[in-house]
């Protein structure tokens, strides 16, 4: 089920809401104070997509120390730069998790790492209604101690994962798709791309 409402685009199934876009027309702003032009990536996904974190990521938000943020900004507006010249935008992040058993039959601890780089690059069309981009992910996920996060339930008699996305695959691509968007309907002076 699809529903547009207040500029939000919510596809839901058996009520769950499985994937949710913002629809800004053209000429319409946003309140938020951006790091980075990444408002407008293409895409339609949950909240871990690859166009919803970049649009997160580049939000500017309160900071506990102002000084370092101002040190960044350079590279905020080499992104921006970059964004606007060629039409890529990315992320980069850094994850790692620790875990340990206050009684196990096995190993009683685990902790591994995940590196990631994300982007989408706007390739074709670029400031024209039916733009077409390529949206990826690559990773490197890795283990510090003997066992990765998502398998140490195992050592206890779990039968499920814990830490889902820590695992040791090494480098590997978990997102590559191309979007092309034509405009299909106008809704109350709101664009609906799909």
């Amino acid at each position: 089920m699809q529903d547009v409402s207040n500029n939000q685009l919510k596809i839901s199934l058996n009520n769950e809401l499985i994937a949710e876009e913002t629809i800004l027309s053209d000429h319409q702003e946003t309140n938020i104070e951006p790091l980075s032009n990444y408002q407008n990536a293409s895409g339609l996904g949950g909240p871990s997509s690859v166009n919803n974190e970049l649009r997160e990521d580049a939000k500017k938000k309160e900071s506990l120390f102002p000084e370092i943020d101002e040190t960044f900004q350079p590279w905020f507006e080499f992104k921006e730069n970059l964004a606007q010249d060629t039409g890529l935008t990315f992320g980069i992040d850094y994850n790692f998790l620790y875990q340990n058993l206050s009684q196990s039959a096995g190993l009683d601890e685990a902790s591994g790492g995940m590196f990631r780089i994300f982007g989408n690059w706007n390739l074709l069309g670029r400031n024209t209604e039916s733009p077409g981009s390529v949206v990826f992910k690559v990773e490197n996920r890795h283990i510090f101690a003997k066992i990765a996060p998502q398998n140490l339930g195992f050592e206890t008699g779990y039968v499920g994962l814990t830490g889902t996305q820590f695992g040791d695959f090494g480098w590997g691509v978990t997102n590559l798709e191309t979007v092309c968007k034509e405009k299909i309907k106008k809704l109350g002076g709101t664009d609906l791309w799909l």
